[in-house]
């Protein structure tokens, strides 16, 4: 379903623990682009979490590991992203609200903004006037 790539396309995750996030396939970090790395880590294997680039007895990066295995502008990237010291669950977020949370307006302009780069999304759908007054 369109519906489905949309929301695909505009969730990240946000790192508590790490356990839930691959390191080389999920969209975790702070750059909008893509969320995800921009170069290939080193030595690091393809379901590698990231939780194993964090001391959980001290809530904070394992910089040392962090720098051995990236690119500088990823090491910087992983370790401007915070850290709570209750290493809560990582969640999933929504990337186009400021708080995080999913509204049907903001998955919308989503929508349309793929549909005029010329990607595949909701473009064919008939939607009512009023629906498309509000962009």
């Amino acid at each position: 379903m369109a519906a489905q790539s949309i929301v695909r396309q505009g969730t990240w995750w946000q790192v508590g623990n790490g356990r839930a996030i691959e390191i080389c396939k999920d969209k975790w970090l702070h750059e909008p682009s893509t969320f995800r790395l921009t170069s290939q880590a080193i030595v690091v294997p393809s379901d590698a979490k990231v939780s194993l680039l964090i001391n959980p007895h001290i809530a904070a990066w394992r910089t040392d590991t962090v720098q051995q295995f990236f690119s500088p502008d990823d090491a910087v990237a992983i370790l401007s992203i915070p850290l709570s010291y209750r290493l809560p669950m990582d969640r999933l977020v929504w990337a186009y609200t400021p708080r995080g949370v999913f509204t049907v307006r903001s998955v919308y302009k989503v929508a349309l903004s793929s549909c005029n780069n010329g990607l595949h999304g909701v473009c064919g759908l008939h939607l009512a006037p009023q629906i498309r007054a509000e962009n």
